[in-house]
């Protein structure tokens, strides 16, 4: 029988694995002291979201926030700083923004620490065998969870954590059997040979998108790119310079659990008004922007303003919104049900497009493309295969293509999911999705909810829970509940061993 066995191969895997090895488990701690991690990737560490080549495909955190060790979190700066020495001494100078870095950087940093993790464990006495291939089967047996990947041997184990990443489910499956359509936009060799002459569609126009469209000019693409959404909303711009700290009074999570315990349940009214009376601090902040010039439409100018703000710091509603990222999640959970379906109907674009911003550099390259023409944003209203292409509809009418990109990212939901492990589980009631995506977990011990109520040794980390979390694209949050939960396992090993 296995002790822990944990499921994923990215980021957050790689953080409780590091939480393990630091903390104080031992061989003597655990029952039986076997680790098994199942990674679908054939190189555990980056996951999907950093195994990328591309060096055109950027982080969008800094830095400093990106380490994986608890007890150190300038990690990966320091890494980072080695490496660099490592290549200079080489000959081999490394030519990136070291706030900004390509993923495949971090790529390799996941892969040195969960490597690092593993020597920590074996050196303790802990066996830490990697599977790689993904988990295809789970059954419930005699009250207890066994898995297993492909035709290899079912494991028992005692504690079961989850951490597959995004479940990323299509949200264009009419159009996948379409020889025009390229439903994941990592695939570098589905994409063909293109011309000047060429026109793109990139379905999306978030964060992935900006990896599409950076990835195709970076490689020499100098023909047409049109990004459709329903929203026609780029991301907003990190700052280029360090911002002056910005404490929320009416959105701080005090005074709301204050104004929620005197007048009741709080509405998504009430945040927007928070956030309008925090923002009275800083005249002339970007919400005029938004006022002036529509940012679905005006693309350029809006990218213009915000570029200019972005250069000298000046992004007070993006900090403001930024300050609030430690008590979002927390936030989110004293919001009734209802209004949290009304917030992700009205306003999940366009919190996402404010918290989840793009470098400069990337900024001002889609600013260079917007502005020769090249790349056009558009809200779409409509899709169709026919013979000689894809037709997408935009309000000015539709447009042929015969090369579209799905750059969405897909959508969280799992209730249609064809991932035969996942599928499985919800089947047997072992996991429950969450009506907000993704699984549901429970927000104070991370377990899975489920209806085995027998079933006590699941945890939900990373982007699977994030439905029902609302933070877990923050790679911060992801280490710190990975933390917890590896604490969690330590604390009951340590009991029933003795």
């Amino acid at each position: 029988m296995e002790e822990i066995c944990l499921v994923g191969g990215g980021a957050t895997s790689v953080a409780f694995m590091m939480s393990l090895a630091e903390s104080g488990i031992s061989a003597n701690s655990l029952n039986c002291p076997r680790i098994v991690l199942i990674s679908g990737n054939s190189r555990p560490g980056p996951g999907f979201a950093f195994n990328t080549t591309c060096h055109f495909h950027k982080v969008n955190t800094p830095s400093s926030l990106m380490s994986v060790v608890p007890s150190h979190s300038d990690d990966f700066l320091v890494w980072l700083k080695r490496t660099r020495r490592k290549s200079d001494r080489a000959g081999q100078p490394q030519q990136f923004d070291t706030n900004y870095l390509p993923r495949s950087v971090y790529g390799q940093y996941l892969v040195e620490r969960l490597s690092r993790a593993i020597d920590l464990l074996r050196n303790k006495g802990i066996s830490v065998d990697i599977v790689r291939g993904a988990a295809t089967d789970i059954r419930l047996r005699e009250g207890r969870v066994e898995l297993r990947s492909g035709e290899r041997a079912w494991i028992r184990p005692r504690w079961l954590v989850y951490a597959p990443g995004h479940p990323a489910l299509p949200n264009f499956p009419e159009l996948e059997a379409s020889r025009f359509f390229v439903g994941n936009p990592y695939a570098h060799e589905a994409l063909p040979q293109l011309h000047s002459t060429d026109r793109v569609a990139v379905l999306g126009t978030g964060l992935t998108a900006v990896d599409v469209i950076m990835q195709l000019v970076g490689n020499g693409f100098s023909g047409r790119i049109d990004c459709y959404s329903r929203n026609a909303l780029l991301p907003t711009v990190q700052s280029c310079v360090p911002q002056s700290e910005v404490i929320p009074e009416y959105l701080s999570y005090e005074h709301l659990l204050a104004r929620r315990s005197r007048k009741g349940d709080l509405r998504v009214a009430d945040l927007l008004k928070f956030l309008s009376l925090d923002l009275r601090a800083f005249p002339g902040n970007e919400s005029e922007l938004i006022r002036d010039l529509d940012p679905s439409v005006q693309h350029t100018k809006f990218l213009e303003a915000l570029l200019d703000r972005a250069r000298v710091g000046d992004l007070p509603l993006q900090a403001l919104l930024q300050a609030t990222r430690s008590y979002a999640h927390k936030i989110w959970h004293v919001l009734p049900h209802t209004e949290r379906s009304q917030f992700l109907l009205q306003l999940q674009r366009m919190w996402d497009v404010w918290r989840y911003p793009i470098p400069c550099g990337t900024a001002e390259t889609i600013l260079k493309e917007l502005r020769n023409g090249r790349l056009t944003i558009n809200r779409l209203i409509g899709r169709r295969c026919v013979e000689t292409g894809i037709v997408l509809e935009a309000p000015s009418g539709g447009t042929r293509y015969q090369l579209v990109i799905d750059g969405t990212g897909g959508h969280g939901g799992v209730s249609h999911t064809r991932d035969p492990f996942l599928r499985q589980a919800l089947q047997l009631g072992l996991f429950q999705a969450s009506a907000y995506g993704g699984l549901a977990v429970d927000i104070d011990t991370l377990k899975a909810k489920t209806g085995h109520p027998i079933i006590t040794n699941t945890f939900l980390l990373g982007q699977i829970s994030k439905g029902e979390l609302f933070s877990t694209n923050a790679l911060w949050f992801n280490r710190k509940c990975a933390q917890n939960v590896a604490y969690e396992i330590i604390k009951q090993s340590t009991l029933m061993a003795a």
